[in-house]
């Protein structure tokens, strides 16, 4: 399987990517509107990014113990 098609198919990577995208777009809202809104656009993405940094890691957590189990799914 090529490193391509894994990535496509992995979870955490399409959840890093969403991440990525609403960050971006924060951080462009938050320099073109008022300062007062730029404060809380910035602070709703940086209150996320360790719910989604959670979320990548029990899913990689989840995916070793398949992987560990000899039960995985995905091969």
């Amino acid at each position: 399987m090529s490193v391509f098609s894994s990535l496509a198919r992995s979870r955490k990577f399409w959840i890093m990517l969403l991440d990525l995208v609403v960050s971006i777009i924060g951080y462009f809202t938050a320099k073109y509107i008022n300062p007062a809104t730029a404060k809380d656009v910035l602070f709703l993405v940086g209150a996320f990014q360790p719910a989604i940094l959670f979320v990548i890691g029990g899913i990689a957590l989840e995916d070793a113990a398949q992987k560990f189990s000899g039960r995985d799914v995905r091969q």
